[in-house]
């Protein structure tokens, strides 16, 4: 339904794209599909800061994630043990749930 005009609009005009405020930017379903993060398989660590400087806001919701094997088990042990020593916290992105 179309708000403005009050018209039934088919599905076939519909579309999906992004106001920009002085025009609308159409997106196309196979620019969609390019751009999705799809599903990550591993965690990609950016780099390292103390963690004093990490805004509790962070915090607000946490996920628990751990290794798949007794080998990758190992090193993510070290990487777990240094971190805390160190006081540091690991800045890392990943993607789940289609949101990365």
């Amino acid at each position: 339904m179309n708000e403005r005009a009050g018209d039934e609009v088919d599905v076939a005009e519909i579309v999906q794209g992004y106001d920009t405020g002085s025009e609308y930017v159409v997106v196309e379903p196979h620019e969609l599909d390019e751009i999705d993060p799809g599903r990550s398989r591993s965690i990609d660590v950016a780099g390292f800061v103390d963690l004093d400087t990490v805004d509790p806001v962070f915090f607000d919701k946490t996920y628990f994630l751990g290794p798949r094997g007794a080998r990758q088990g190992k090193l993510y042990a070290l990487l777990e043990r240094a971190l805390a020593e160190s006081n540091k916290a690991g800045i890392a992105t990943f993607v789940m749930r289609g949101r990365e």
